[in-house]
């Protein structure tokens, strides 16, 4: 009997947890699954090969076994021992596992190794004899395999917005020119109504019968998407691309915060792939600068004038912030440039932290062309002030 290393069939050491071995399976799996395969014997045997192996490797009990006796002590009826039969124009597809005893429920290993997917079927409930019952019409995709077209590519674009709508957030209209699914073909890219022929994988049917342990059940058939039919013309408005170029103008939520170059993603709202999937949007966000206030951050920035007498003597004087005018206190003797701190007026946190602070930079504002009397005042005032210069150099 052929001795196998079921190490080396997964790409995994024989210290591997059970996690690494679960990867490990999930990937080749994907790589070799005969939906991807149609048609190649020697991937068909991989995948075979490789399932063998996980179900050794990942049950304790199994795996101690292989370790002691190697997988002449597994092999047998405890292990795969499947075959695939690719159907012609008048049969159909099959998956056979062991014995229920030994052998390993395919549902079971589905859901076992890519989560709840194996329940979440879609179609009728089939019933068997024994009781047995299994919901047809699963979908590949829901099981983890990547089978078929790819989704459509992500798109990005720019916005530009202005400097309140970014600090408050609120609703953006923009006008897309994106590839969407034909509206003729429903993104098919058939004519589906014209020329077909019977789907050869299902005979017509649309669905696959499988057989495992005995007990028959019917899934979508993957080649027909369930039609049973091949539609063999090209959809005339697209040529068979299955999209179509056109402008599209959506609501984007600009959440509160958002700062210059910043980026939004926008699911679903990119191109439309062959099978209807459509990738994301990605918009690049450009703010119109404030006319008075400057943003770092989520802190603010303002320049505020004050007179000589008000930065000399102190006073209390409104500021703008982003929700209306506040009274601010001039401490007596503030010099040209000083910053004041207004906690908590700056720019909203995005993920609903605490807002950011608002500083104040004061600018004593000196008279151009002051009259007689303020003339005879700052006069009197240079008269009795100091030397500012005095010590300094």
């Amino acid at each position: 009997m052929k001795s196998t290393d079921y190490y080396k069939v997964l790409g995994v050491s024989k210290s591997a947890t059970q996690d690494e071995i679960k990867k490990a399976y999930k990937r080749l799996a994907k790589r070799y699954h005969p939906d991807r395969n149609q048609g190649d014997k020697a991937a068909e045997n991989r995948f075979k090969e490789i399932s063998e192996a996980y179900q050794c490797l990942s049950d304790p009990e199994k795996r101690t076994q292989y370790d002691r006796f190697g997988s002449a002590g597994f092999q047998g009826d405890a292990g795969f021992r499947g075959r695939t039969q690719n159907a012609g124009a008048g049969g159909y597809s099959t998956w056979t596992t062991g014995s229920a005893e030994h052998g390993f429920d395919l549902k079971d290993l589905f859901s076992q190794i890519f989560g709840g997917g194996a329940g979440k079927t879609r179609g009728r409930t089939e019933r068997f004899s024994g009781g047995s019952s299994f919901e047809t019409g699963y979908d590949p995709h829901d099981f983890g395999f990547d089978i078929g077209p790819e989704r459509g590519r992500d798109v990005e674009a720019d916005v530009t917005i202005r400097f309140e709508d970014a600090i408050r957030g609120g609703t953006h209209r923009i006008s897309l020119q994106r590839n969407g699914a034909c509206s003729a073909c429903g993104g098919t890219g058939t004519n589906q109504s014209g020329k077909w022929t019977a789907c050869g994988a299902c005979a017509g049917t649309g669905r696959m019968r499988v057989a495992n342990a005995g007990t028959d059940f019917k899934i979508v058939c993957n080649a027909c998407g369930g039609q049973g039919r091949i539609y063999t013309d090209p959809c005339p408005s697209c040529g068979g691309t299955g999209r179509s170029a056109g402008t599209e103008t959506i609501s984007v939520k600009i959440p509160p915060g958002v700062d210059n170059g910043g980026r939004l993603r926008i699911p679903g709202k990119g191109e439309v792939g062959p099978d209807g999937r459509a990738g994301d949007l990605f918009l690049r966000i450009h703010v119109t600068p404030h006319r008075y206030f400057r943003r770092e951050g989520k802190d603010l920035h303002v320049d505020l004038p004050v007179t000589i007498s008000e930065a000399a003597l102190g006073a209390k004087v409104e500021v703008p912030t982003l929700n209306g005018k506040a009274m601010l206190t001039i401490p007596a003797g503030t010099q040209c440039g000083s910053k004041l701190r207004m906690k908590g007026k700056g720019v909203p946190d995005p993920k609903g932290g605490a807002p950011g602070d608002m500083y104040v930079h004061t600018q004593i504002v000196i008279p151009k062309r002051p009259d007689a009397k303020l003339k005879k005042i700052f006069e009197e005032l240079k008269r009795i002030e100091g030397e500012p210069r005095a010590g300094k150099f």
